[in-house]
């Protein structure tokens, strides 16, 4: 599974900058490594609390806790279990020095949820939801300024966007799948048809023409379809659904989804001895 934009690590830095310990996910194995290499925190904290790692499950119980104080310089290789819903805390004493996805946090408490797609910051601020957003429009316009990646059906970063998309609030995630069509990976985004709207009889004469009104449900399916008429000598339809009545005797035009052939919708044209037909 693509991480890019809901990272799966924290990374935890700590004198000079030095990488003191990461914090890897596993959402197949429903598994999070902490690993702390074997060097000092930072000696300037001494015995003062430097790094706390918490695991709460679903229901808010502590599941997991490793302390690290500044003069600590154990080596620390722990594989914890984690489902969806999980929360893992994170105090670093110096912020600056705790990252996510290369990115600085705003507070020295942080909280990540454990999503489907990876991690997600818990408050949703600068740095949550207006940090995803950011990200996702990022990657959108990656995708955007490669024709060939835009016009494929599938590539990892689109699949990224949508991973990130999915897991926003319901209001911003609706109007997230409208802005960014063009840039989810088609096979997702574009919704099978279930049935055809259109008339289910034509009230034609002779030299009378037309065009069928055709709409594919749900709306968000492809919309091309075929037009067949059972009759040529009666009635005449082009691959636009424009038809011409041009002989006695009833006919049958059928419209048939080019996605799913099973969908059909037939209009009935019969002879009424009035007009001709």
């Amino acid at each position: 599974m693509s991480s890019f934009i809901n990272p799966a690590n924290i990374t935890i830095l700590g004198l000079a900058e030095w990488k003191i310990g990461d914090l890897n996910v596993d959402l197949e194995k429903e598994q999070l490594a902490v690993d702390f290499n074997k060097i000092q925190a930072n000696f300037w904290f001494s015995e003062d609390l430097y790094v706390k790692i918490q695991v709460l499950d679903a229901e808010g119980k502590e599941m997991y806790t490793k302390s690290r104080m500044g003069s600590s310089d154990n080596k620390v290789s722990d594989k914890v279990t984690i489902k969806e819903g999980y929360k893992i805390k994170v105090f670093h004493a110096e912020l600056e020095f705790l990252r996510f996805n290369n990115q600085k946090m705003v507070n020295e408490n942080t909280t990540f949820v454990v999503t489907k797609s990876g991690l997600q910051v818990e408050s949703l601020g600068a740095h949550g939801l207006d940090w995803v957003l950011a990200k996702i429009d990022d990657t959108a316009k990656q995708i955007r300024n490669n024709p060939s990646m835009l016009a494929s059906d599938y590539s990892t970063l689109k699949d990224d966007v949508l991973l990130a998309i999915q897991n926003l609030p319901e209001q911003t995630r609706a109007e997230a799948m409208i802005d960014y069509k063009d840039v989810l990976p088609k096979d997702l985004t574009q919704q099978k048809p279930t049935s055809i709207n259109a008339q289910s009889e034509l009230n034609a004469e002779t030299t009378n023409t037309g065009k069928l009104a055709v709409g594919v449900l749900p709306e968000a399916a492809d919309q091309n379809v075929n037009f067949e008429s059972s009759n040529q000598n009666v009635i005449k339809v082009d691959e636009n659904g424009k038809w011409q009545a041009i002989g006695k005797g009833g006919a049958v035009i059928t419209v048939t989804s080019k996605v799913d052939g099973h969908i059909k919708k037939n209009n009935y044209r019969e002879s009424n001895g009035k007009n001709g037909l």
